[in-house]
């Protein structure tokens, strides 16, 4: 029965859409990225010592680990929210059915929802980017006072503070991580716009291929080919508007070596990522990565000097 109803429940994700999509889609690209952070961690060892090498690779099992739990933890969380959207009223079943009912789930939500999701990608087009924003800005009003955003963002202000630093929000758009960069760098005297920071990431892309075509994957996470190289590079230059992709790890990269500037990416678990770390010269850019600020998910906002008069708007965009 059980299994029946989360079944029943998962036909809204059947087509790419809803909370289940959402999510998985997000584990996706939490796993695409930290492969890319490991490889990076695994070239970085091969030029220490043994004790080094070492020290990565225990590094690398304990945020394999990490993810791995978060991921479950998140998918039965989704299970009990799915069961109760249905309306169940049947008293819990023993332990041995509710971990059944959560197997049969995950199994479901892994399998099945790839192939939709590789479908809907496909036929995806930039007027269904347009409205999905659209839609992501309607439901990010509704849920603004939700706990684990409210609590993300309690924990960054919180942890920016302590920087002497505050969040200053960009919008939700798809190119979040470019105007945040473009942010930072017009604050520190180099004013620039979005498109011109696509445009550089871009371009850096294209020159040193060879450093970024074996951390590239398409919707199936198959190697990119030539062709395939080519269009993403051209989507990274883009804005999200006008058919562009968002920007993660591999983008931060480019722009970090492009602009010969290190950018810190600091996350409410107080954890900073650096990125482009030889170069000093200057102040480091510093920007923030949320996983719930947003209805689209995973989302960057830039910094600015902390300034006790001025409270950050925490439910606006």
């Amino acid at each position: 029965m059980q299994s029946e109803r989360a079944q029943t429940a998962m036909s809204d994700d059947e087509a790419g859409e809803g909370p289940l999509a959402e999510l998985q889609e997000r584990h996706r690209k939490e796993k695409k990225e930290l492969r890319e952070k490991i490889q990076n961690m695994k070239k970085a060892a091969k030029c220490g010592n043994k004790a080094k090498q070492k020290e990565t690779t225990a590094e690398i099992e304990r945020l394999e680990k990490e993810q791995t739990d978060r991921h479950k933890k998140e998918i039965e969380q989704m299970t009990v929210s799915v069961q109760q959207q249905q309306g169940s009223s049947e008293p819990a079943a023993a332990d041995n059915s509710t971990a059944t009912s959560n197997a049969e789930l995950e199994t479901y939500f892994y399998k099945e929802l790839q192939v939709s999701n590789k479908n809907k990608k496909r036929q995806e087009k930039k007027n269904a980017m347009a409205k999905r924003l659209e839609d992501a800005a309607k439901m990010d009003k509704v849920t603004s006072k939700t706990s684990s955003r409210t609590l993300e963002i309690e924990q960054i202000v919180q942890v920016l503070k302590q920087r002497g630093l505050q969040m200053h929000s960009v919008r939700s758009d798809g190119d979040c991580l470019y105007n945040s960069i473009a942010f930072a760098l017009t604050n520190d005297g180099e004013t620039i716009s979005t498109s011109k920071v696509r445009q550089r990431a871009a371009d850096y892309i294209r020159q040193n291929k060879d450093d970024f075509l074996p951390f590239l994957e398409d919707e199936s996470e198959n190697p990119l080919d030539e062709s395939q190289f080519n269009d993403y590079c051209s989507k990274v230059e883009k804005e999200c508007a006008v058919g562009g992709v968002w920007g993660g790890e591999p983008e931060l990269r480019a722009i970090a070596n492009s602009f010969h500037r290190k950018i810190e990416v600091i996350q409410p678990t107080s954890q900073v990522v650096p990125y482009g770390e030889e170069f000093n010269e200057k102040q480091p850019l510093q920007i923030v990565f949320l996983r719930h600020f947003c209805a689209l998910g995973e989302h960057y906002n830039a910094t600015e000097p902390y300034r006790e008069e001025e409270q950050q708007e925490e439910g606006e965009e």
